[in-house]
C-alpha cells in the first residue's frame, strides 16, 4: 500500500528509496501537486490500509451509499487476511465490490504502466461480520464457517480500527476544498453511522476494555 504517512519517516530507508515512486503514484492520481496535498491527499493520509482505494471509492460517493453493516463488512472484507488453506466461504458479492473493481481500474488506467494498485480484499467474510453486528452469537455464525474464533475477534477488531481511519478521513473531507462533481462523496450521516458500525462489532468477546 501507499500511505502518506509513511512518506515523512525519515528514519525509514526504505521509504527514500521508493518515495519518488510513490509521489509520482500520487501526483499522477491527483492527490498531490507541487503546492501540497489535494483533497484526495488530504483523505488519503488519514488511512493506513488500502488508502488508495478507499479514498476513490470516498470520492466516489460509494461509502455515503453504504449503511452500518454494510460498511461494518467493507472494512472487515479490507483487512481480513485468510490463512493460506481456509476453504473460501460461498457468499453474495456485495454491490460495493463492483464500484471497488471500476475504481481499480480507473486508477491503473491513469497509472498506465507506471505502478499498479492491487489490494487483497476478501469480501467472503462480509456475511458473517453482517451477522455479528445483526447480534447473532458468535458460536451460531461459525457454525457453518471454518473460521477460528480468534480469527473471527482479530478481523473485527481490525475492521474498527479502519472504521476510526475512515472516520477521520471523512473529517478530513469535512475540511477540504471539495470539487463540486464530488459533492456526494461526503454525507452528514457517515460519522454517525461508522461510529454505529464500530459499536456493534465491538460487542462481547470483540470489545476489550483497558
Amino acid at each position: 500500500s501507499h500511505s502518506l504517512a509513511g512518506f515523512q519517516n525519515s528514519e525509514n530507508t526504505s521509504v527514500f528509496r521508493d518515495f519518488d515512486q510513490k509521489r509520482e503514484i500520487l501526483r499522477r492520481l491527483d492527490y498531490l501537486n507541487d503546492d501540497g496535498l489535494l483533497p484526495r491527499g488530504e483523505v488519503c493520509r488519514h488511512l493506513h490500509v488500502q488508502e488508495i482505494l478507499i479514498t476513490e471509492l470516498i470520492f466516489d460517493g460509494v461509502l455515503a451509499d453504504m449503511d452500518t453493516e454494510t460498511l461494518a463488512g467493507f472494512a472487515a472484507a479490507l483487512v481480513y487476511e485468510p490463512r493460506p488453506a481456509e476453504t473460501a466461504f460461498p457468499f453474495v458479492p456485495p454491490r460495493w465490490l463492483a464500484a471497488a473493481d471500476i475504481a481499480l481500474a480507473r486508477v491503473n488506467q491513469r497509472l498506465d504502466g507506471f505502478a499498479e494498485i492491487k489490494p487483497e480484499i476478501y469480501p467472503a467474510i462480509t456475511p458473517l461480520i453482517r451477522a455479528w453486528v445483526q447480534g447473532r452469537s458468535l458460536n451460531r455464525i461459525l457454525r457453518d464457517f471454518p473460521m477460528s474464533p480468534g480469527d473471527f475477534v482479530t478481523a473485527c477488531r481490525r475492521a474498527i480500527d479502519l472504521l476510526r481511519q475512515i472516520s477521520d478521513a471523512i473529517q478530513a473531507l469535512d475540511r477540504a476544498s471539495v470539487p463540486a462533481h464530488t459533492e456526494n462523496a461526503n454525507d452528514t450521516d457517515m460519522p454517525q453511522k461508522i461510529k454505529e458500525a464500530i459499536t456493534a462489532l465491538d460487542r462481547h468477546v470483540v470489545s476489550v476494555k483497558l
